[in-house]
């Protein structure tokens, strides 16, 4: 009797530890909030000690392993205009998608951090510039991704949510934008450039903007049969932060080329590394907005995760 008691003691003991083992893990949305407002701070600062960063943290910026000091951290040199930031408890994780200044020059960036307990252990960052090609600053503050949340009745489930984003990476693939789902005429912005969704469409709300030589503008983000000769597969998908409070799902990839694939001006294509921010109301798709980066050269190991 007093044996099996025992057993019974060190058995709860253990389901306490346990339990407090994995309340010490878990960052909220203020902890999230507050981790990820540091990091920021920390590196527009160019202090990496200003951040709660665990002793193996790990940092990659467009999929090359970098040391926390370098890269962003000695060129950015304040947030821009626009700026989101997303938090998933679920994952602990926790994301800035928005403009970055850098010498004076407004890019694009995508930071992603993990937090565990206080401190943060993972940073990624997909970094998006002018030399990338296709690029336009400006244009992302003309039609930035929604701050509006959705309404109770339009709110979506985690799992219905992925199954969005993750129908239009299969379409991009498939190259078939049948079974994306996708409201009609959801736009589709790449680094700050309109890209699907005719800004002058009967209805449209959104601001007319000047077309850049080269981009064809498609019907919405389901025009997909074209892709063809530019994607031959989209790999390494992630869903690492999906904010249900705003109606979110941030996810990477990279887009795979077929061979021999190339531009306009008969330069070989390189692969695409990216981050796609997918609105989702009602289990649909509203707009996407991606900020990516060209491979140039290219980073076989990409994305680095």
């Amino acid at each position: 009797m007093a044996k099996a008691f025992s057993v019974v003691l060190r058995t709860l003991l253990v389901l306490s530890l346990c339990a407090l083992g994995s309340a010490a893990a878990t960052c909220d949305r203020p902890c999230l909030a507050k981790a990820l407002d540091q990091y920021l701070s920390a590196i527009v600062s160019h202090q990496p000690a200003a951040a709660p960063l665990a002793p193996g943290f790990r940092y990659t910026e467009n999929a090359e392993l970098t040391k926390p000091g370098s890269g962003l951290w000695k060129t950015a040199s304040a947030l821009g205009q626009v700026q989101r930031r997303y938090l998933d408890p679920v994952t602990g994780q926790a994301a800035y998608f928005g403009q970055i200044e850098e010498g004076g020059i407004t890019n694009l960036a995508t930071l992603r951090i993990r937090v565990v307990g206080t401190q943060i252990t993972e940073g990624e960052s997909i970094v998006a510039r002018k030399s990338d090609g296709i690029f336009d600053a400006q244009g992302f503050s003309l039609e930035p991704p929604p701050q509006t949340r959705p309404t109770a009745e339009a709110a979506s489930s985690r799992q219905a949510m992925t199954a969005a984003a993750q129908s239009y990476l299969d379409g991009v693939q498939n190259h078939d934008g049948s079974g994306v789902l996708a409201v009609k005429g959801c736009p589709r912005i790449e680094n700050g450039v309109l890209t699907a969704a005719p800004p002058t469409a009967p209805g449209s709300h959104r601001p007319a903007r000047a077309a850049i030589p080269g981009i064809v503008v498609l019907a919405d983000c389901t025009t997909l049969e074209g892709f063809g000769k530019t994607i031959a597969a989209v790999d390494h998908r992630r869903y690492p932060v999906i904010d249900e409070e705003a109606g979110i799902v941030l996810a990477f990839a990279v887009f795979n080329r077929p061979p021999g694939a190339t531009r306009a001006d008969g330069k070989p294509y390189p692969r695409n590394l990216l981050s796609e921010l997918f609105v989702v109301q009602n289990a649909r798709i509203q707009g996407i907005y991606a900020i990516m980066h060209y491979m140039q050269p290219d980073i076989a190991a990409a994305p680095g995760w």
